[in-house]
């Protein structure tokens, strides 16, 4: 059976990473195409060192602009028009790029791809979503239950990434289903916690701490620096992975103001706080890399302190490689983190409360270790690549085998 898969990004990205994943898990009985935009090149070279077939978008992708981080945010008209408005100018071009395409199935690798949906029953073949977004219960605003209505009317199966997002989507059972993230056992390889410190040129003796959501407001990096600041003990030291050194020179312009203010004055912040001399000689930035093999062996810790609910990657990603995860408490993230357990819950957006979870731990170190211990047994025990793949292709024939 022939599958596309259609994702509206192509740059490195945790949504990218899983499409990657996807990829992995279906090829092996199916015949697959991915379709995206084909800048930048990231994802194309990717695909096109695996030896998978890659369609570049020429249409534009007519986007639902409600996703992780602007659930909570006021709604942009403009957006949500432009998505619609897009939707409704290309609909029909859309249904011969899927028809001539002759896949049976079209996989959409994120809930903001939800109109399609639709276009992919007009076009004669059967839809499934895979939902990579989470939305608070306070967030059950028109425009979730848009979504949801959306997903329920026009998709054979919607894909989520935990039981508390499918339940709250409150889909009929036969059109939901939940497969949780994981990795292929190849896609990170653990090294020698010296080994990798080396090779990353950072001193030996400190306690590592990683971030990994590049200079991101919704994951938290300026929190990431405020906590580091206000941290007693001076051996803890921050890694962040996606941040480069133009983050403490931002060229904030007048029409970044009027375009988006909270993130001009964001980026500014975060170069203020990069500057600052409690923060400056604490912080290393790797900037993007395709590989996080090194930074994951050379930590201590690892912590995603989002601003907002998001299915955040690093939390399985640190249990590969025996690593607690601090983590913002959103509901999301109560599925998979056990406070004590395998890794602690912090408010959002609070740096001293991080920063007190930062002392403990590095105070701490066999209790840390505890933690990423069993963070990494319930890892391999809840998220085995092999089994994931098996539901996902189960469902897959599933779907093709239902009636229109």
């Amino acid at each position: 059976m022939k599958v596309l898969l259609i994702h509206h990004a192509s740059a490195l990205g945790g949504g990218s990473i899983s499409l990657l994943d996807v990829v992995a898990m279906l090829r092996e009985e199916h015949e697959v195409i991915v379709c995206a935009p084909a800048s930048p090149s990231w994802l194309s070279s990717e695909l096109e060192r695996r030896g998978v077939e890659f369609s570049p978008a020429i249409l534009p992708l007519p986007i639902y602009y409600h996703y992780n981080g602007t659930a909570g945010a006021p709604i942009c008209w403009h957006l949500m028009l432009r998505g619609l408005l897009t939707y409704l100018r290309y609909r029909s071009a859309w249904i011969e790029v899927i028809r001539d395409s002759g896949a049976q199935i079209v996989i959409v690798n994120s809930a903001a791809l939800c109109l399609f949906g639709p276009i992919i029953r007009a076009a004669g073949a059967k839809p499934i979503c895979f939902v990579r977004e989470t939305f608070p219960p306070s967030s059950r605003s028109v425009r979730t239950r848009i979504l949801y209505r959306v997903l329920g009317r026009h998709f054979s199966r919607s894909v989520f990434l935990s039981e508390r997002d499918r339940e709250a989507a409150a889909l009929p059972p036969s059109r939901a289903a939940v497969l949780l993230d994981c990795m292929r056992q190849d896609e990170l390889r653990e090294k020698g916690r010296k080994e990798a410190r080396r090779e990353l040129s950072i001193a030996e003796n400190y306690f590592w701490v990683l971030f990994t959501g590049g200079n991101s407001r919704l994951k938290g990096f300026d929190t990431a620096l405020r906590a580091i600041g206000r941290t007693r003990l001076s051996e803890i030291r921050l890694l962040a992975v996606g941040v480069g050194g133009d983050a403490m020179t931002p060229n904030v312009k007048l029409r970044n103001w009027v375009a988006d203010p909270r993130n001009a004055y964001y980026r500014l912040r975060v170069a203020a706080l990069l500057k600052s001399r409690s923060v400056q000689e604490r912080v290393v930035l790797l900037g993007p890399r395709n590989d996080m093999s090194v930074p994951y062996s050379a930590s201590d810790v690892v912590i995603f302190p989002s601003s907002l609910a998001h299915q955040a990657r690093p939390v399985y990603e640190a249990g590969s490689f025996g690593l607690p995860i601090v983590i913002s408490d959103f509901p999301s993230a109560a599925e998979f983190v056990f406070p004590g357990s395998n890794g602690l819950l912090i408010p959002p957006r609070d740096a001293p409360k991080l920063a007190a979870a930062l002392d403990m731990l590095a105070s701490q170190r066999e209790y840390c270790a505890a933690l990423g211990a069993e963070n990494r047994r319930q890892h391999s025990s809840r998220r085995q690549f092999s089994v994931m793949q098996r539901l996902l292709v189960e469902l897959v024939k599933d779907v093709g085998e239902e009636g229109p």
